[in-house]
């Protein structure tokens, strides 16, 4: 039986900045639990004035074309404001997908 560790994702909010630590793969249903926990973050009256989002995937082993998306439409809402996204401590294999579909090129 394969190892897969379980999808989780813990958000944390200090002054302007958010930081989303992940774990496990991420494909359709995680991405979609993602957009929607990042848009209840900026709603929330306390978070409303979020300029930087950190991704941290240290733990994530595989995403999909999913959060790609994800990736992109977080990056255009923080850039409307001035804000700017980071994606850290990727995995080799994550780091690839984001090189080839040109995110880590959007993020420089």
């Amino acid at each position: 039986m394969e190892n897969v560790k379980k999808f989780n994702i813990n958000i944390e909010v200090i002054q302007k900045n958010l930081t989303a630590k992940f774990s496990g793969e991420i494909g359709c249903l995680e991405s979609v639990e993602i957009h929607k926990r990042l848009e209840e973050e900026f709603s929330d009256k306390k978070s409303s004035e979020i300029r930087n989002i950190t991704f941290d995937m240290e733990k994530v082993n595989f995403i999909d074309s999913s959060m790609i998306g994800v990736i992109f439409w977080i990056y255009k809402e923080l850039k409307i404001f001035g804000g700017r996204l980071l994606i850290i401590n990727t995995q080799k294999q994550v780091d690839k997908i984001l090189e080839t579909t040109g995110v880590k090129n959007l993020l420089k």
